[in-house]
C-alpha cells in the first residue's frame, strides 16, 4: 500500500483470466529456472522452434509482438509436428504471456467503465491512447457499448509508429463503429499531444505498454503532460510491468528489455507528478507480472 492507496489482485471472474493450476505450477517450478539460465546465443533455436516465437523476438516492443501474444501464436498452416505443438504450449503459456492477455482484459474493462461513466452523465467523449498500438483495448471495449449514439464520441489514436498506426486503422475499418464515432490518428510521439488538442481536450486518456520504456523522469514528464493538458474531469488507465520470475528469460533469451515497477511505485510516480490520488485504483492482473493504474481527476489543483 503507498499512502492509503490500496493495491488489489484483480479477481473478476467474468474477465476469464488466464492463471496456473496446480499442474502447471508444478511445471514452472522446474521450467522457468530452466529457461532464465539459457544463454542469448540459444536465441536463434528459440525462432526456429515456432513461427510465433520468431515474430514475437522479431518484432519485440512493437504491436506486432503483442498481437502474435493476444492471439496464442499464428497459425502456423498445414500439419505441425508434435515438437511444435510443445514449443507452441510452452512459449505462449509462459506467465508472461499470460499476463500480457490479462492485462488486455483489464484494460478494456477500465476503458469501458470510464466510458459508461461518461454516458451516464451526459458528457461528451473525447478518448485518447497514446502509443496505442494495435488499440485493440480501445475497439473492444467500444464494440461492448450499445448508447454511444447519446453524446459526442472522439477517439483519437497516437502511435510513432506508421504500422501500427495502420494497423490500427485496418482493425477499426473492420468494425461498425465508424458510423457513431469520430476516428482520429495521430503519428507522432506521447508528450507531443497537446499540439493536437486545441479545442476539446481528452477526457480519457488509455496509456498502456509505454510506461514499459520510459526512465522514471521520463514517466513524470508524460504524466504532467496528461495532467495539465486534459479536461478537468479526466480520467487515465495506464500500467506497468512488475518483476517477475520470468524477468531473466524475457530479457536475456528474448531480447525484450523492459523498465520494471512495482503497483506501488507507478503509484507513487503518479503521485509525485500531482496526478490525484484519492480516487487512484491499482490492479494486479492475477499472475501480478503487469499492474494497471486507473487515476481520476475529479477536483482540479493546477500547480
Amino acid at each position: 500500500m503507498y499512502k492509503n492507496i490500496l493495491v488489489i489482485t484483480d479477481d473478476d471472474k467474468e474477465l476469464k483470466h488466464e492463471t496456473n493450476d496446480f499442474k502447471e505450477k508444478i511445471i514452472d517450478f522446474f521450467l522457468v529456472p530452466f529457461l532464465n539460465m539459457l544463454p542469448t546465443f540459444l536465441r536463434k533455436f528459440v525462432k526456429k522452434s515456432h513461427r510465433s516465437a520468431d515474430a514475437v523476438i522479431r518484432y519485440k516492443t512493437t504491436h506486432k509482438a503483442l498481437e502474435v501474444l493476444y492471439r496464442f501464436g499464428e497459425p502456423d498452416g498445414g500439419k505441425k509436428t508434435f515438437v511444435e505443438k510443445i514449443f507452441h504450449k510452452i512459449w505462449f503459456n509462459t506467465d508472461n504471456a499470460k499476463a500480457v492477455r490479462n492485462r488486455l482484459r483489464i484494460t478494456k474493462r477500465e476503458v469501458e467503465k470510464s466510458i459508461q461513466e461518461k454516458l451516464q452523465n451526459e458528457e461528451n467523449i473525447n478518448l485518447l491512447s497514446i502509443a496505442s498500438g494495435s488499440a485493440r483495448g480501445i475497439v473492444g471495449a467500444l464494440n461492448n457499448i450499445n448508447n454511444l449514439e447519446k453524446v459526442k464520441v472522439n477517439v483519437t489514436f497516437l502511435d510513432k509508429n506508421e504500422e501500427a498506426i495502420f494497423y490500427s486503422k485496418d482493425l477499426v475499418g473492420k468494425s461498425n463503429l465508424t458510423e457513431k464515432i469520430k476516428f482520429n490518428w495521430i503519428l507522432d510521439t506521447a508528450n507531443n499531444f497537446p499540439n493536437y488538442f486545441t479545442d476539446d481536450k481528452p477526457n480519457i486518456i488509455e496509456m498502456v505498454g509505454l510506461l514499459d520504456y520510459f526512465s522514471d523522469e521520463q514517466v513524470k514528464k508524460i504524466f504532467k503532460t496528461i495532467k495539465n493538458n486534459s479536461e478537468e474531469s479526466f480520467t487515465l488507465i495506464t500500467a506497468n510491468i512488475n518483476n517477475n520470475k520470468e524477468k531473466r528469460f524475457i530479457t536475456n533469451l528474448v531480447g525484450w528489455k523492459m523498465v520494471y515497477r512495482s503497483a506501488e511505485e507507478l503509484a507513487k510516480l503518479a503521485s509525485d507528478s500531482f496526478l490525484p490520488t484519492e480516487d487512484l485504483v491499482a490492479y494486479y492482473e492475477p499472475l501480478k507480472v503487469h499492474s494497471i493504474l486507473v487515476v481520476k481527476n475529479r477536483t482540479w489543483n493546477s500547480r
